[in-house]
């Protein structure tokens, strides 16, 4: 393309026809970078469905942003529209960066700091064995040792 200035000449402008995915800005104004607030710290559990919106954190004053990130727990994402799904697979602790991008390619970023935590254990019930018959006599002193019947998986019977 050649552009020939002349003198007086206080403005140019041209036409670029659009194409998917790019952006025309019109002549005399400027696609200014999307903006991005600091995002909250997550706290998730390992086996727990993790659903966090973060697409009112994110805006861009000409229009439209996406959503993207790199370093995020394994099982979870997130969608170009800004929502955290998925199920958290490992115990962690770390920092995502989240990047929103506009249709003119400009970027913000954030860090978003999240622990995953080991899923609490299920409480079950303690066991208990049948016991022997006992034949005891009346006057007569009784020592039967009954925790060798009893168990339980989460720890010490009483």
């Amino acid at each position: 393309m050649r552009v020939r200035l002349t003198a007086g000449m206080t403005r140019l402008g041209f036409v670029v026809p659009d194409f998917v995915g790019v952006e025309s800005v019109p002549p005399g104004s400027t696609n200014t970078a999307p903006t991005l607030a600091a995002l909250p710290s997550q706290t998730w559990t390992v086996g727990v469905p993790v659903n966090v919106n973060l697409a009112s954190y994110g805006a861009d004053a000409q229009g439209a942003i996406t959503f993207s990130a790199a370093g995020l727990p394994a099982g979870v994402s997130i969608s170009a529209t800004g929502l955290l799904t998925g199920t958290p697979t490992a115990v962690a602790s770390s920092s995502a960066t989240i990047t929103v991008t506009d249709t003119g390619g400009l970027t913000a970023q954030q860090p978003l700091a999240y622990t995953v935590q080991a899923a609490a254990p299920t409480n079950t019930a303690p066991t208990l064995a049948a016991l022997p018959s006992q034949t005891w006599r009346v006057g007569t002193a009784v020592n039967v040792n009954l925790a060798s019947y009893g168990a339980d998986a989460q720890g010490a019977i009483t």
